[in-house]
């Protein structure tokens, strides 16, 4: 079912676009300096959920590209329990 909605590209692949059929909790991790997904769709999804009133962790990481957001997470997470 993923394959079908996102594996066409474009607007299609843009979960904004399927927000209205989002029926559970979200967390969305965007890496602000992607060049591949540009950082605006996730913007655009936070605040389409937060339209339709639907639960979402938005979680955006600064100097963080398509890739390596796992090890920014998971420094963010050690420095949390060091403090």
């Amino acid at each position: 079912m993923l394959r079908y909605h996102f594996g066409r590209g474009g607007r299609h692949a843009s979960t904004t676009y399927q927000a209205g059929s989002i029926q559970v909790p979200v967390q969305r991790v965007h890496g602000m300096a992607d060049t591949r997904v540009d950082p605006e769709q996730a913007i655009r999804m936070k605040l389409v959920m937060e339209v339709l009133g639907n639960e979402l962790d938005w979680i955006p990481l600064k100097h963080v590209g398509h890739g390596g957001w796992v090890e920014a997470v998971e420094a963010q997470l050690q420095g949390a329990r060091a403090s």
